[in-house]
């Protein structure tokens, strides 16, 4: 089962759960687990994911592998980049919400209402953990398995979904609408020659 990437929606997110905190900045991989546990929350109430992206096991918890990546600077996504960048800064190895100026409703276009009660409610569950305390927690989701040498293992939506005690036919239903929305999607994006 594959969702949608929504790459403006994730970079709305991590703005706005970086702004939450007032300043304060925050670890590159607490912010992963936190944008993971956004994602888990809306896929396991409703079916769906609040951007999508791979999801992944590392050894710090599960996280996003494109919020890796482009935050590792790894991303092979230009576009990607682009739009993260837009919203969020690197310094000093700490991850801060980029400055603007728009409304609050231009800013956060791409979020709903309930998809900003679900990212304040992961930040009020887990924002304020240190890296170390918040991969303790992370530890303890079914679906996470601690990878071998330091590398990723991909988690697949369905494992997620089974393990909180979705019926094979609902899981078959979410991957048809998953899969519709990609062709939409893709059907909408610009052709590349």
């Amino acid at each position: 089962m594959e969702f949608y990437f929504d790459k403006k929606k994730m970079a709305q997110s991590a703005h706005y759960l970086l702004s939450l905190h007032k300043g304060e900045g925050m670890d590159p991989r607490s912010l992963n687990n936190l944008l993971y546990l956004a994602n888990r929350e809306e896929l396991i109430k409703n079916g769906y994911m609040l951007a999508g992206g791979k999801l992944c096991s590392y050894w710090y918890g599960p996280g996003i592998r494109e919020v890796t990546e482009v935050i590792d600077g790894d991303s092979n996504d230009e576009e990607f980049k682009k739009i993260w960048e837009e919203y969020v800064e690197l310094k000093e190895g700490v991850l801060y919400p980029v400055k603007k100026t728009e409304e609050f409703e231009y800013l956060y276009g791409n979020l709903s209402e309930y998809d900003h009660k679900v990212i304040d409610s992961i930040d009020v569950k887990y924002g304020k953990m240190g890296v170390f305390m918040l991969r303790e927690e992370m530890s303890e989701l079914d679906e996470w398995e601690e990878p071998s040498m330091m590398v990723s293992s991909p988690i697949t939506p369905e494992e997620i979904l089974l393990k909180a005690g979705w019926s094979e036919k609902n899981i078959g239903e979410v991957a048809e609408d998953a899969k519709g929305s990609l062709v939409f999607h893709e059907m909408l994006e610009p052709h590349e020659l």
